[in-house]
């Protein structure tokens, strides 16, 4: 990886914090749409979907700014969240009823995220 490539943004982490930030979004609404549902799920289940949204953020932000704490504690953040959807992925294909496949999709996205990370190591040791 260039000099070049990181000050114009074009280092896979800058991808990867994009789509960090898109993540907490979609987490961030449906914690909304699940609290004004009907049936609303546990208090404990909505306050950490609120945390893991709020950490997502911010590290994404810190990536943003070359900070190599929040690039370390982010890519370990998503790589534990792709674990998890992968073993929740049965739940999501029953609650949605969609294909194993569909349900799936979650879990790749935070992998993609986790290797553009990992691809931008180079940029990261460099810092102090």
């Amino acid at each position: 990886m260039t000099n070049s490539e990181i000050r114009n943004n074009t280092a896979p982490s800058y991808y990867a914090a994009l789509a960090a930030i898109v993540c907490s979004i979609v987490l961030g609404v449906h914690v909304i749409q699940s609290a004004l549902s009907v049936t609303p799920p546990p208090i404990p289940y909505l306050i950490a979907c609120v945390i893991v949204a709020g950490l997502q953020m911010a590290l994404s932000i810190g990536v943003l700014k070359r900070r190599r704490m929040a690039w370390s504690f982010s890519l370990s953040l998503h790589g534990v969240i792709a674990v998890v959807l992968f073993f929740a992925a049965p739940m999501i294909r029953d609650h949605y009823a969609v294909s194993f496949a569909v349900a799936l999709i979650p879990m790749g996205v935070y992998v993609c995220i986790v290797f553009g990370l990992i691809l931008s190591v180079h940029a990261f040791m460099s810092l102090p």
